[in-house]
């Protein structure tokens, strides 16, 4: 039974347990508070706790939870969203990181006021931090030993949600990764009697009543997972108090942005204030945005042709900052909102749009580009690419209105070189010249451009990092693939040729 565990492997834990920067945006955390308060409304054990948001009340929480356990002790969490919090550091220079044990009443009351309304630095938010607005009072539990349990998707391997578990728990389980034991589960995130038994016992080492607990436990993580649509469920760590339960003391829950539709609640407790501002203000206009490392801002409609585009950028040896779809339905409003958006990212040195007119017109696309030209950073070039639905009209309004701000072109690779890119043609080997030119042919007669979307992948293939025997055959088959697309467009052009002729 053993055997359907799927390895410890230290890359499959690092490419669930990722840094925030790496992570994909198609996900959004919540904060701890409202992952304890999900797990107890699913009939999970959590410690005592209240949430404050000012030492006042942090005093007042102390004082009863002090009356409620007979303990003064209280444990202080920032909610702010990042890993790492215990190790942190404060922008008001105080010491012990953003979980710290108060004494008592007093002594949190003192910790509170140097924790709330500060940043908090770790290693997964940058040197700029985040602001924490809210504590977390907790009444400290005495664990006799810690675990650590999660449920997430396999992005990096089978694409389906895994369970994760190991036998040491808390802040070294990124350095004791290797540890991690992995089991898959169905589609639904079941877990089988048996299988938590499983778990239990082989992998937490577990025996008799609190083998049992950790057991149920993870049932219960598994069926939370499914019904909050969660890409990552993590209790770290969970602990066996002395009566042998299964308790959580720290929670992670991110959820899948696709699915707020069936969670309006989680998706009202989304903070924006801990997220990129470049995000919030994206959502709030109704764009779909991703923020990355690269230096050329991208505005395009369409999801397919944003990668695509993104694609072309990697080509030509740049890297993009950004995925930015404007979607088929977009105003004038909003495409200047969209580069505005591109325009206040300091990292930005050019921006490129690309747009293929089909349901958008592109003449609306163009007057929302001149209004935020007024806006835009000066010196910051501006390449346009616009084809199809009003393209002409289009291309005419900025050439006016724009003047030298912006350099309007028709052709994909032109616009690339002109955003920056460099790739000398005489560099290139013999088979990337012989593509180009059939793309320069293909994209003259823009109808056929989802043809054109199928050779440009194609000739992404041969990009990727591969052996020499893969990489060949790749090469032949985009080659193979962009040939038949060549005979395409010379085929309609003949016959369109042989209709006009008199």
């Amino acid at each position: 039974m053993y055997s359907r565990f799927i390895g410890s492997g230290r890359q499959l834990f690092s490419t669930i347990y990722s840094t925030v920067s790496q992570q994909q945006r198609r996900q959004f955390n919540v904060h701890e508070h409202t992952a304890m308060s999900l797990l107890r409304k699913n009939g999970i054990l959590v410690p005592d706790f209240e949430l404050a948001s000012s030492a006042d009340e942090v005093y007042a929480f102390a004082r009863e939870l002090e009356r409620r356990t007979g303990r003064p002790q209280v444990m202080l969490k920032a909610q702010v969203l990042a890993g790492g919090r215990s190790r942190g550091e404060w922008s008001s220079g105080l010491a012990g990181g953003g979980v710290r044990l108060a004494a008592g009443a007093d002594e949190a009351r003192l910790l509170a006021q140097g924790m709330l309304g500060h940043r908090l630095r770790t290693r997964q938010t940058g040197p700029e931090g985040r602001p924490c607005h809210r504590l977390l009072v907790v009444k400290p539990a005495k664990p006799v030993r810690e675990f650590y349990l999660a449920v997430a998707m396999d992005t990096g391997g089978s694409g389906g949600p895994i369970l994760m578990a190991a036998r040491l728990g808390g802040t070294g389980i990124e350095e004791a990764a290797s540890s991690v034991v992995a089991r898959p589960l169905g589609p639904e995130a079941a877990l089988s009697g048996a299988g938590a038994a499983e778990v239990a016992e082989r992998v937490l080492g577990l025996a008799g009543r609190e083998a049992e607990s950790a057991a149920r436990f993870a049932q219960q993580l598994c069926r939370m997972f499914s019904a909050s649509d969660a890409t990552l469920l993590e209790v770290n760590p969970a602990a066996v108090d002395s009566h042998g339960q299964v308790l959580c003391l720290d929670c992670k829950l991110n959820v899948d942005s696709n699915a707020r539709f069936r969670q309006p609640e989680l998706c009202s407790a989304r903070d924006w204030a801990q997220e990129d501002p470049r995000d919030a203000t994206a959502a709030g206009c109704g764009l779909k945005y991703v923020g990355m490392d690269g230096d050329i801002g991208c505005l395009v409609n369409g999801a397919g042709l944003a990668m695509a585009t993104m694609d072309i950028v990697k080509l030509h040896g740049g890297e993009p900052a950004n995925f930015l779809d404007v979607g088929g339905t977009v105003t004038a409003k909003q495409v200047a909102q969209a580069l505005d958006i591109i325009g206040s990212d300091g990292r930005v040195t050019a921006a490129l749009v690309n747009i293929f007119g089909g349901i958008v017109r592109c003449d609306v696309v163009a007057e929302g580009l001149v209004s935020a030209l007024q806006r835009l950073r000066p010196g910051l070039p501006v390449v346009v690419r616009l084809q199809g639905n009003r393209g002409s009209e289009a291309r005419q309004l900025l050439r006016r209105e724009s003047g030298a701000a912006v350099s309007v072109c028709e052709c994909l690779d032109e616009a690339a070189r002109m955003s920056g890119f460099k790739l000398e043609e005489q560099q290139q080997p013999r088979w990337r010249q012989r593509l180009s030119r059939r793309f320069a042919v293909a994209e003259k007669y823009s109808m056929h451009f989802h043809l054109i979307n199928l050779g440009r992948a194609a000739e992404a293939e041969y990009f990727t990092p591969l052996n020499k025997t893969s990489k060949r055959r790749a090469i032949k088959s985009a080659v193979n693939r962009c040939t038949y697309l060549y005979f395409i467009i010379l085929r309609v052009r003949t016959r369109t040729s042989t209709r006009v002729s008199p």
